[in-house]
């Protein structure tokens, strides 16, 4: 793996709230599956237009390096199960 790109943890900041959700359930362990099921859409949406846009915007080579890079800019997980969030079109809800 290369080294991260310079500005990749300002880009960061440059994110959707969507794309950092996404990126957020990744980072708690979800697949892209898993997500795609729980926001109701299908895998190649959440692989091609939120990780790959997300990854591109930052300058990211791969889905770990996108994380890796979260990590560096502050995300961090919370301390609620990622089994109690939803995302609809985009917002980041807890379930009661």
């Amino acid at each position: 793996m290369k080294p991260l790109p310079p500005k990749a943890v300002d880009e960061f900041a440059g994110l959707t709230p969507q794309q950092r959700y996404v990126v957020y359930l990744l980072m708690c362990g979800c697949s892209a599956k898993q997500i795609a099921r729980r926001a109701g859409v299908s895998r190649a949406e959440i692989v091609y237009r939120l990780i790959g846009r997300a990854r591109k915007k930052v300058g990211a080579e791969s889905t770990i390096q996108l994380v890796v890079i979260a990590v560096l800019a502050g995300m961090r997980p919370a301390d609620r199960d990622p089994e109690t969030l939803t995302l609809r079109r985009g917002y980041a809800t807890f379930k009661p």
